[in-house]
């Protein structure tokens, strides 16, 4: 979670990083910035609140996905992030490929098929469904080129796809 109070400071971190759900207090926000805004934010995940009932439907000019009012009710902010989580698209997940530089050639690996990544010095293992790849690249940078829905560094040494996560219920 990252909170910004100034609106440059949440411009800049909008233009360095991606996020799941962006909550906007748009009643702090005057009307010639909304041009910004709409160039920043992803439509398909933002939700705007505000003390002012009528900012519903500025909110909703800059296709916000909802948009509740202030005080904050855990119940409706838990309402919204499913709504903004129902309509995100996956499919773009699902067919994203990534880019690994083995010397002359190019591989390319579909991040559905890559099960985990191993850290083996300053090579990489990289296990996927068809074969085991090792590649001269360090698993700090490979970590900030995968996505951050579907991977996760688990141990200095791993990053394994939440995909392929299975476990067994024990109990005792």
């Amino acid at each position: 979670m990252v909170i910004a109070n100034e609106f440059q400071e949440a411009g800049y971190l909008l233009s360095i990083n991606t996020f799941d759900v962006i909550f906007l207090n748009i009643s702090l926000i005057n009307k010639n910035k909304y041009e910004v805004i709409d160039e920043l934010i992803n439509k398909n995940k933002l939700v705007c609140y505000s003390t002012n009932p009528s900012d519903a439907n500025i909110a909703f000019d800059i296709c916000a996905k909802d948009f509740f009012i202030l005080p904050i009710n855990i119940d409706r902010i838990q309402k919204s992030i499913f709504r903004v989580i129902s309509n995100y698209n996956f499919e773009n997940i699902k067919n994203q490929k990534i880019l690994f530089k083995t010397g002359k050639n190019s591989l390319y690996i579909n991040e559905n098929e890559l099960q985990y990544i191993e850290a083996y010095g300053n090579y990489i293992k990289i296990y996927s469904n068809e074969n085991i790849n090792i590649i001269l690249e360090k698993i700090s940078t490979i970590e900030n080129r995968l996505s951050k829905n579907l991977f996760l560094r688990v141990h200095r040494s791993y990053i394994i796809n939440k995909n392929f996560i299975s476990f067994k219920r024990m109990i005792i």
